[in-house]
């Protein structure tokens, strides 16, 4: 990028840090005078050292106790085909008996509540369609979650009765509207409705209604791209009648909500179109010398960015007698990448891996994201990567520890955030930039 405004900075730092050094002491008997005889300061700044860059593929992601459900289809140019398929579960609101003489059944509908998240274009009608379940969800017995791999292999001769509910067009509008509903079978009205008329326990008891009603997956057609949606646990089954207790007879409904009931989002992703189409697993690292220097994240569908600083070692040549004062990482997010539909992420984290991609570790320095909201040519993230510096210099075998750029999990588990990152040989270059301070003998 700029390198004069670098060297300008880095011949600014070499003038005025001595004279700061120098105007903050005004006794110098409170340092020994002898230190200033034999010793002095060198302070160097470095912005060449080489990074090792790559995406790595996380392989499942807990999606389920996030507070909300992903819905949607959309066609990525760089990082291909992105389905997610809400599966969810309802429970009893309420324990439920009513009088067949007195309410009148109208009809059933699946209301779905927007949480004001969504990603892509929003612009394009959704088409999406309602299935049964046929097999209860149910948490993994170690860990009490469920996986954006769950059902991954999904036929609908096992997981999903053959006949839909109904298919559905919506055109969402997550900060116009609040919510969408619409009607499904009134089939399954009828039945759920008549075990009101009976007094059944299966309304009354929630074990036996989640073995009665398995729950339910909202899937997304996939003949056009559009967006991924996110809708809340506040939704929920309604089951309209019309109560002729009163005149006029009054509209009233009978709520199954999602709430606490298990549910996930699974997130399917098809890569094999893209310079991506080789990265399947944790263990496999896609360097970014082949994917034109870019490198990529992308939560929901397990994409992080590594990187790696191969030669630290080599500022221990700088002396025994040296500190690293401030170490920063430059990442510059590629223009066009991101716009309206698809901002850049405001939080991201910073992991310790080892070689095997294994978490080891994490960086509490916040990642700033400096935005040029005026012409857009220095948006930027800064990572103070100092503590992972001097913590790699203070290991004496050698190690292949790199650091991993992604959301926290409250957000890769929830999103489909994504981020277009250059490496160090691309026009939107990542720089690392180290200030070590050394002692040197007059």
């Amino acid at each position: 990028m700029d390198k004069p405004r670098i060297l300008v900075k880095s011949l600014w730092l070499s003038i005025i840090m001595p004279l700061v050094l120098m105007a903050c002491i005004e006794d110098p008997n409170t340092i020994n005078t002898d230190f200033f005889n034999d010793e002095s300061f060198e302070i160097t700044y470095v912005d060449t050292m080489e990074l090792v860059t790559s995406t790595i593929q996380f392989d499942c992601l807990q999606t389920s106790r996030t507070g909300r459900i992903l819905f949607g289809y959309a066609e990525d140019e760089t990082l291909g085909k992105l389905k997610s398929t809400g599966f969810f579960e309802v429970g009893l609101d309420a324990t439920y008996a009513l009088d067949e003489d007195v309410a009148v059944y109208d009809s059933i509908t699946l209301y779905l509540e927007f949480d004001g998240y969504y990603y892509y274009d929003t612009l394009q009608e959704q088409v999406y369609t309602l299935y049964s379940l046929t097999d209860e969800l149910e948490y993994d017995d170690e860990t009490g979650f469920l996986y954006n791999t769950t059902f991954r292999e999904l036929s609908p001769d096992r997981y999903l009765e053959s006949e839909p509910l109904g298919s559905y067009n919506i055109s969402p509008r997550p900060f116009r509207d609040d919510e969408v509903e619409f009607r499904i079978s009134d089939a399954l009205g009828r039945e759920l409705i008549q075990l009101a008329y009976d007094g059944s326990e299966i309304l009354s008891n929630a074990i036996e209604f989640s073995e009665y009603l398995k729950g339910f997956a909202l899937v997304p057609d996939s003949l056009q791209s559009n967006s991924i949606i996110g809708f809340s646990t506040n939704s929920q089954l309604r089951i309209y009648y019309q109560d002729k207790s009163v005149i006029p007879t009054d509209q009233k409904y009978l709520t199954f909500s999602i709430g606490d009931e298990p549910y996930f989002s699974q997130i399917i992703y098809d890569r094999s179109d893209t310079r991506l189409s080789e990265l399947f697993t944790l263990e496999e690292d896609l360097n970014s010398t082949v994917t034109d220097n870019e490198v990529y994240m992308q939560a929901g569908a397990g994409l992080g960015i590594k990187i790696r600083i191969p030669h630290i070692s080599a500022l221990i040549f700088a002396g025994d007698d040296f500190f690293i004062n401030n170490a920063v990482l430059t990442l510059r997010p590629i223009n066009h990448s991101y716009g309206t539909g698809t901002p850049l992420p405001e939080n991201l984290i910073v992991y310790v891996i080892d070689e095997e991609n294994e978490i080891i570790g994490g960086l509490e320095n916040p990642v700033r994201l400096l935005e040029d909201i005026v012409l857009d040519r220095e948006t930027r993230y800064e990572i103070n990567v100092t503590p992972f510096i001097n913590s790699q210099l203070d290991i004496d075998e050698f190690n292949e520890n790199a650091l991993l750029i992604m959301p926290p999990d409250s957000l890769f588990n929830s999103t489909v955030n994504r981020l277009f990152i250059g490496d160090s040989s691309h026009e939107y270059v990542m720089e690392l930039t180290v200030l070590y301070i050394s002692l040197v003998e007059d």
